[in-house]
């Protein structure tokens, strides 16, 4: 690169495949409704598992560049996408729109975060968002409109600001137009292990806490959807917690990586078409019981509570079947993961602590003192 701002130009691969994915998806999509072209279903599948791949790799490269909030969107984006692919692919299913669901909460965040450097990149998170969440909200089932202009639309703009910082990184003309980031703090001073643990990491478990919890109380079956949602999911997480392992994080990442390993095994099992021990469930349940103690030893109380009921729900679930309790005290739990992860994740944006008067000022455009 010879000109433009550094960190907006190392996304811009990342953020050029999810582009191609999305506008992809979307033009699919529409053509079911509108049928404006001869598009194979397994065509569509496989090109888009193709691609949902190459994405979820490049999420890697964007972490480690410490672009973390990038990382994120490119991440959950390629997650979805491969189990709509998969359970397509392999056993003629629609996607889980819960996991989508879950997965705008970081999406919509993440434009939350750009408002203050890139609104490029807010619009178009913001708009892949609520595509995500939409479809649970209203209960869709199968494709619609909406949700095609929602993706093709958001993918265009991903893909118009990545190929306009290519053209202005090698040219040193904004031909486009397009926006450079400003003021980022997680590409200046992001180069703790610990935040690069547990910002992406303690988001991805935190939401699979909650996964699995909704699963406990909705659910009167396994649904192979649901565990193919659960097993990529939970690679996600191995990976983080082995990193963050090796780099000598040790309670946060066991944790991470003991209910990630459960919950790997018992969709690789369910698949399979054997059904899951309760053996597992407890034994996991025994570990984050004990993280949950050092947690309260060393005083830090949310996730030693979100360890602690998320190890009474095991309990309750492996030894008693006692799935909706269970299912509470889990989602509980991911909540409190949940903050505890958005909270660093603001910090390492803007500086300032999660729904602090500060940042909510800063959100919004209040003039600051």
């Amino acid at each position: 690169m010879k000109y433009g701002d550094t960190s907006t130009y190392l996304s811009v691969a990342a953020l050029l495949l999810m582009g191609l994915l999305l506008v992809w998806a979307g033009v699919c999509y529409l053509n079911n409704i509108w049928n404006f072209t001869s598009i194979n279903d397994d065509t569509y599948q496989i090109t888009k598992l193709i691609l949902s791949i190459f994405v979820f790799i490049s999420a890697w490269y964007s972490f480690s560049r410490c672009l973390v909030t990038e990382g994120i969107v490119v991440m959950f984006t390629g997650i979805s996408s491969t189990v709509f692919s998969l359970g397509s692919l392999l056993y003629g299913l629609e996607g889980l729109n819960r996991l989508d669901a879950l997965f705008s909460i970081g999406i919509i965040m993440a434009a939350l975060l750009f408002h203050r450097r890139n609104k490029f990149l807010e619009c178009a998170s913001f708009i892949l968002g609520l595509t995500m969440c939409l479809p649970y909200i209203f209960n869709y089932t199968g494709q619609s409109t909406l949700m095609g202009l929602g993706l093709l639309i958001s993918g265009m703009l991903f893909m118009y600001y990545s190929l306009g910082n290519l053209l202005y990184g090698e040219t040193g003309k904004n031909m486009l137009r397009v926006s450079q980031n400003r003021n980022n703090n997680s590409v200046l001073s992001s180069k703790s292990v610990y935040v690069l643990t547990i910002v992406p990491g303690l988001l991805s478990f935190a939401l699979l806490q909650i996964l699995v919890g909704l699963q406990f109380i909705l659910a009167t079956s396994i649904s192979l959807s649901y565990c193919f949602a659960e097993a990529l999911l939970s690679l996600a997480i191995m990976i983080f917690a082995i990193y963050g392992l090796f780099k000598g994080i040790i309670a946060e990442t066991i944790m991470m990586l003991i209910f990630a390993v459960s919950c790997f095994v018992f969709s690789f099992v369910a698949l399979s078409g054997a059904y899951p021990s309760t053996a597992v469930d407890i034994l996991t349940s025994v570990v984050l019981f004990a993280t949950g103690f050092v947690f309260m030893i060393r005083k830090d109380y949310i996730l030693g509570c979100s360890s602690l009921l998320f190890s009474i729900g095991g309990f309750a679930e492996g030894l008693f079947a006692f799935y909706i309790p269970a299912g509470t005290l889990i989602i509980i739990a991911g909540l409190l993961s949940l903050y505890y992860s958005l909270d660093r994740w603001v910090v390492l944006e803007t500086g300032y602590r999660l729904l602090s008067l500060d940042w909510i000022k800063a959100t919004i455009g209040w003039p600051q003192r």
